[in-house]
């Protein structure tokens, strides 16, 4: 899912900065290695011709997505049963 987001928030990004892209391909890893912690390894490519600044942006858009900003946060359950 979160591959999904992460395509959207960078092809949003080529849109705003009115980039002509070919393609855009995201590769999630999930490690579960590390007791009490999970990591997103992830990796991204975007066959455009795009110069630092763009790549910047990108990056910055990447970085601040708002599902990424979500995860990062504590997470908790709750049960609220139904009576």
């Amino acid at each position: 899912m979160i591959i999904f987001y992460l395509n959207i928030t960078i092809r949003m990004t080529l849109d705003k900065l009115k980039v002509e892209v070919k393609d855009v391909t995201v590769q999630v890893n999930l490690v579960r290695d590390i007791e009490g912690k999970t990591i997103f390894n992830y990796k991204y490519n975007i066959d455009a011709d795009l110069n630092e600044n763009q790549k910047k942006t990108i990056e910055d858009s990447v970085s601040n997505c708002s599902v990424k900003k979500t995860l990062l946060k504590s997470i908790s359950f709750e049960n609220h049963s139904m009576e």
